[in-house]
C-alpha cells in the first residue's frame, strides 16, 4: 500500500494556480466559441433571412409587379433623392427606398440635401437640368427619368379638410410612380397617343387655366414615357398607324362623316379608343359607341349626395378593373357628367363585346332626362335613378381575362372631359385619364399599383396621463429592474 505524499504548502500554490489558469483558458476559449458562432449565425443571417412587416398600415411591402421590375433589372440604376428633410413625403420615400435597394443589387441610393450638399446639388443641376428640388432622380446610363415628390402625395379633399387647416396626407403613391419611371427608364419603347383635333376638343398645347386646356395631360402621359401628338384626320387618310391609342378629348363640333368612318376602320383593326363627352355636345359618336355596345341619352347625372356646387358629381365607386383599381379610396370630381349605359340590344355589335362600367354614382343621384327643368328635381317618371355609370370600357376579342395582354380592340368613354382639364386640379381625374390611356396601350403593369393610405395616429393625453406615463417610465421601469438586482446579490451572498 502506497504511502500518500503530504501535503506540502509550495505543492498547494501550484494546484491553486493551475486551477485557475484551467479556469481562466476555459472561459476564455468559452468566449472565443461564443464569439465564433456569433459571427457564423451573424453572417447566415446577413445572406438568409426573412422580412416581415407587421405594422397595421403595411407601409413597406412592395406590390409584385414592383418585384417583378427589380428582379429583372438589367443595368445599374441610380435613384438619388434630391431633397431636404423637411418634405413631408421624405421618410416614407426613404422607408420605400431602402426597401428597393434591398430587393436588387444593381440600385443605389443616393440622398442629396440641396441645403447642404451644395456641390453635388450644383452637380446635379447641370447634369440633369434640375430647376427645383423634392424630387426623385432614377438615372441609367445616359438616360433618366424625374418623379417630383409632390405628385406621391395624396392630400384631403377641400370638403374633408376643416375650416381653415391646411390638408393632410391621406395617401402615398410612392411605389406607383417610382416603379412606373424605372419600367419607363429601362424600356426602348415608346408608344404614340394621338389627340384629334378640329372640332373644338381639348388643347393639350394650351397652358390655360380653363377647361379647354390639357397641358398638364400631356406632361403626366408624356412623363409615362408616351409620346403625345395632335391629329388633324382631315390632312390625312386614315388614322397613322404607328397610333397606340386615339383620344377624342370632349369635341364641342360634330366630327364629319368621312373622318368617323376613319376612326370606324382604325377600330375595326384592333384599335384603341379613348372619348371624353361633354353633355349637350353632338359631335356624332352615338352610332359608332352604339356599335361597340354602348349606349349615349341626352341626360345629365345629378347626384346631390356627392356635390359642392350642385353641377358637380364627386365619385368613389369604381369596379375592380386595371383602369380603376388603383382609385380605390380616392375621389374624382366631374362637372355635369352623363351617363355610358351598355347597349340593351345586342343585334347592333358586330362581334360579342364586353362592357364594364368603371365608375357610377351614388344611390341617391339620377339621370336628368329633362334639361330644360329649373330647378332640377327627380321625376320618377322620365328620369332614371342611380347608380348611374359614368365610364366605360369595352373591349372585343381576347381572352375573358382583363389582364392579359393580346391584339384586341379597347375603349374607354368617359361622360365628361373637365375632370382631366388644367382648369381643375383636384381629386382623382389626371390618374383616372392616365390609367385609362396606359390600359388602352397595354401597359396594364403601370396602373396596377393602387396608393397606400396613411393614417396619421396621434396619443391624446392630458397632464394626468403624461405624469403617470412620465412615473412608469422614468421610475417603476428602472427601480424593478434595481430592485431585482439588489436581491439577485442578496442571494448570491447568502
Amino acid at each position: 500500500m502506497k504511502k500518500k505524499r503530504p501535503v506540502t504548502a509550495q505543492g498547494l500554490v501550484w494546484k491553486t494556480r493551475f486551477r485557475k489558469s484551467a479556469s481562466g483558458a476555459n472561459a476564455l476559449l468559452a468566449t472565443l466559441l461564443a464569439a465564433v458562432l456569433w459571427g457564423m449565425v451573424n453572417y447566415l443571417s446577413m445572406r438568409h433571412y426573412q422580412r416581415e412587416d407587421w405594422s397595421s398600415q403595411q407601409l413597406s411591402v412592395l406590390a409584385p409587379q414592383t418585384e417583378q421590375v427589380l428582379k429583372g433589372l438589367d443595368r445599374p440604376v441610380r435613384m438619388i433623392a434630391y431633397t431636404g428633410r423637411e418634405h413631408r413625403a421624405r421618410d416614407l420615400m426613404e422607408e420605400l427606398l431602402r426597401e428597393y435597394a434591398i430587393r436588387s443589387d444593381r440600385l443605389r441610393v443616393e440622398f442629396v440635401d440641396p441645403d447642404r450638399d451644395l456641390g453635388q446639388a450644383k452637380d446635379l443641376q447641370m447634369l440633369y437640368d434640375l430647376h427645383q428640388a423634392d424630387v426623385l432622380l432614377l438615372v441609367a446610363g445616359d438616360r433618366h427619368e424625374v418623379v417630383a415628390m409632390e405628385d406621391m402625395v395624396l392630400l384631403q379633399s377641400d370638403e374633408e379638410r376643416p375650416m381653415g387647416q391646411d390638408p393632410k396626407m391621406v395617401g402615398f403613391q410612392g411605389e406607383a410612380l417610382m416603379t412606373s419611371a424605372l419600367m419607363r427608364l429601362l424600356s426602348d419603347e415608346r408608344p404614340v397617343v394621338y389627340f384629334l383635333t378640329g372640332h373644338g376638343e381639348s388643347d393639350i398645347d394650351s397652358f390655360e387655366e380653363d377647361r379647354q386646356s390639357f397641358s398638364d395631360v400631356r406632361e403626366r402621359l408624356e412623363r409615362d414615357n408616351l409620346d403625345v401628338r395632335p391629329l388633324r384626320l382631315e390632312e390625312r387618310q386614315g388614322v397613322p398607324a404607328d397610333t397606340a391609342a386615339l383620344v377624342i378629348a370632349g369635341p364641342s363640333r360634330r366630327i364629319p362623316q368621312p373622318e368617323l368612318d376613319l376612326i370606324r376602320a382604325y377600330l375595326e383593326n384592333n384599335g384603341r379608343l379613348m372619348v371624353l363627352l361633354n353633355p349637350l355636345q353632338d359631335a356624332g359618336l352615338e352610332p359608332l359607341l352604339r356599335s361597340w355596345g354602348i349606349q349615349l341619352t341626352q341626360d345629365v347625372v345629378v347626384d346631390p349626395s356627392a356635390t359642392l356646387s350642385g353641377s358637380d358629381v364627386h365619385v368613389t365607386r369604381y369596379a375592380d378593373h386595371p383602369v380603376t383599381r388603383s382609385l380605390q379610396g380616392l375621389r374624382t370630381i366631374m362637372i355635369r357628367p352623363r351617363a355610358v349605359w351598355p347597349m340593351q340590344d345586342e343585334e347592333d355589335r358586330p362581334d360579342p363585346v364586353r362592357y364594364s362600367a368603371l365608375m357610377t354614382s351614388s344611390d341617391q343621384s339620377w339621370a336628368e332626362m329633362d334639361l330644360s327643368e329649373v330647378p332640377i328635381r327627380f321625376d320618377p317618371a322620365v328620369d332614371i335613378r342611380g347608380p348611374i355609370p359614368l365610364a366605360a370600357a369595352v373591349e372585343r376579342g381576347g381572352s375573358d381575362d382583363l389582364n392579359l395582354q393580346d391584339n384586341r380592340t379597347r375603349l374607354v368613354v368617359i361622360g365628361d372631359a373637365d375632370f382631366a382639364s388644367n382648369w381643375l386640379r383636384s381629386g382623382a381625374g389626371m390618374l383616372l385619364l392616365q390609367n385609362g390611356v396606359n390600359w388602352l396601350v397595354g401597359r396594364d403593369q403601370l396602373i396596377a399599383l393602387p396608393p397606400m393610405p396613411v393614417a396619421e395616429i396621434r396619443l391624446m393625453m392630458d397632464q394626468r396621463g403624461l405624469n403617470q406615463l412620465l412615473f412608469w417610465v422614468a421610475v417603476v421601469m428602472p427601480g424593478s429592474v434595481a430592485a431585482l438586482g439588489f436581491l439577485v446579490a442578496l442571494r448570491r451572498r447568502g
